[in-house]
Order: C-alpha cells, then structure tokens, then sequence
C-alpha cells in the first residue's frame, strides 16, 4: 500500500506546534507516539504500561498536513522515515515512509 501526499509543498509552516498522543497497544509493549507544542516528538514504548523500553526521540517542522520529522537516533528514521501525517478523520497518525507494520498509530482520548 502506498501513500502519497497530493499537496503542492510550499513555505507555509505552523509556528505554533500540536499537542496530541497516538497509541498503539500490545500485549506486552504499547507504544506512544507523543507530539508537543514546542516542536518536538518522542516515541517510545512501555513493557508492562510501567518500564520504558525504547525511545526515540526529535523535532519536526509541519508544512501543510505534513509533519518533517528528525530524529536523533538513525533507528528511529529507519523505523519510521522522515514524513507524517495526522488523519483526524480516523484519529491516527500516517508513516508515509515507514515499512507496512509500523505505518499507523491511533489516537486513544
């Protein structure tokens, strides 16, 4: 399955960031895809919903409906690439680069 942005890429960027977590939950490792307002993300995930287990961490820069995400560990690229984007009409977030098990992450209020 591919997805492709269909927006012309311009300049126009949000100065102020997003405030949203998204979910994925497992048995034993749920995961967390957290954005904040200044910029910045961290995924991670907790074993047992106590114990962090691996965390990835970075900033991103929104362009559109698109998120730019850098990371500051080279896994965390290779994982999920360098592009986003929220689908708010299914409360989840869209690796466009990411391999096929790590493309979605829902949002869980």
């Amino acid at each position: 399955m591919l997805f492709i942005s269909c927006n012309t890429l311009t300049t126009n960027t949000v100065e102020k960031g997003l405030n949203k977590t998204f979910t994925s939950i497992s048995d034993l490792n749920d995961s967390y895809f957290t954005i904040t307002e200044d910029n910045r993300f961290e995924y991670y995930k907790l074993l047992f919903d106590s114990v962090k287990n691996t965390t990835y961490s970075g900033s991103y820069k929104l362009v559109l409906d698109t998120l730019f995400l850098t990371f500051e560990q080279e896994e965390g690229k290779q994982l999920f690439g360098e592009r986003a984007q929220i689908d708010t009409l299914n409360n989840r977030i869209i690796f466009l680069d990411a391999a096929a098990e790590s493309r979605f992450m829902h949002l869980f209020n």
